[in-house]
């Protein structure tokens, strides 16, 4: 069996029972898929609030939503303004 990833959704594909083998896996010969879980950012902060997993939740939004733009929008400030070195490492 086969294990792949595409578009954010976990799937899986079975080997035929002639081969149980898998020696040169190429996702383009698999004839079809099955999806076992949609995996979405959204999906899964809705899962795990709703799981009553609130920390986790909160966690994934601060470091999978926000800090990757606010980490972007600070370097461009500290690449594109001017001033020293020493305030640019202590920004950074």
């Amino acid at each position: 069996a086969g294990v792949s990833a595409l578009d954010g959704t976990a799937n899986v594909v079975a080997s035929n029972a002639n081969n149980n083998q898998c020696i040169n896996y190429d996702s383009s010969d698999v004839e079809s898929w099955y999806t076992v879980y949609n995996l979405t950012y959204g999906k899964s902060i809705a899962d795990a609030w709703s799981g009553g997993a609130k920390f986790l939740a909160i966690v994934i939004v601060l470091f999978s939503g926000i800090w990757p733009y606010v980490k972007n929008i600070i370097l461009v400030i500290v690449w594109y303004m001017p001033m020293t070195i020493k305030m640019q490492t202590s920004i950074l």
